[in-house]
């Protein structure tokens, strides 16, 4: 639940297994044991990560919508909204703050809840 401001979401990942050294291997031409190099290609897993992150928060945010607004449509998703956006307005307890092709914010005033 959010009250409209911005979701900030902290995230942790294990690091990247490495070996100092390569593993045994076998090399494929003569099909003799042979070592493995020591490889490693990306310094920081930390924009693969974040593309990852963001991926699951933004699935998780579109569950928790649809969990609220269900619909077999897109269209019948938009009904649902549009529906419980009107009690909304009826009510008076929160300002919709519409935000053109985006969803829309909403502040809820905090004396009013209790």
């Amino acid at each position: 639940m959010t009250n409209g401001e911005a979701v900030v979401v902290r995230v942790a990942m294990k690091p990247i297994p490495t070996l100092k050294r390569g593993l045994g291997s076998i090399d494929l031409k003569t099909l003799r044991p042979a070592p493995a190099t020591y490889q490693r290609s990306d310094v920081c897993s930390v924009p693969a990560a974040s593309v990852v992150a963001e991926s699951a928060v933004a699935f998780e945010l579109a569950r928790a919508f649809l969990e609220k607004f269900p619909g077999d449509t897109l269209d019948a998703v938009r009904d649902a909204f549009a529906s419980w956006r009107g009690q909304v307005e009826r009510l008076g307890t929160l300002e919709i703050l519409d935000r053109g092709d985006r969803l829309p914010i909403l502040v809820a005033p905090f004396a009013g809840w209790a």
